[in-house]
C-alpha cells in the first residue's frame, strides 16, 4: 500500500479523535516535537537508510518509527483543524507550554 493512501485511510479512521480535542489538548498536540535525543537517532537512521548501510534491527525500528511519525503527523493535522476552527481561542506560549486561550474581544 502507498503512503498516501495509507495516511488517507489512517486520517479517516482517526477522524472521530478530532471531536474529542479540547482546545487545550489540541495546542499540545500540534506543538508536539521530538526530544534531542529521539531526533538524533531518527537523523542517524535516515542517513544509515540513504547510504543503505541500516541493520535488518535498525530497519525494523527506522519503521516503526516512521510510522509513528505518521500517526502523530495526522494527529497533529487533526488538532491544527479544531484550533482554526475554533476562532475564539487563540494559541500562545506560556514558557515552553503551548495555552489556548479565549481571544480578545469575543464574547462568550
Amino acid at each position: 500500500m502507498n503512503a498516501t493512501l495509507e495516511r488517507s485511510t489512517l486520517g479517516r479512521l482517526l477522524d472521530p479523535i478530532r471531536d474529542c480535542l479540547t482546545p487545550e489538548v489540541a495546542a499540545r498536540t500540534a506543538a508536539l516535537r521530538a526530544d534531542a535525543a529521539t531526533q538524533a537517532k531518527l537523523d542517524d537512521f535516515a542517513e544509515k537508510n540513504g547510504e543503505g548501510t541500516l541493520t535488518p534491527d535498525e530497519q525494523d525500528e527506522y519503521g516503526a518509527l516512521v510510522s509513528a511519525l505518521n500517526l502523530i503527523a495526522i494527529l497533529q493535522a487533526h488538532a491544527r483543524s479544531v484550533l482554526a476552527a475554533d476562532k475564539p481561542f487563540v494559541v500562545e506560549m506560556s514558557g515552553t507550554e503551548p495555552v489556548a486561550s479565549p481571544r480578545r474581544g469575543v464574547r462568550e
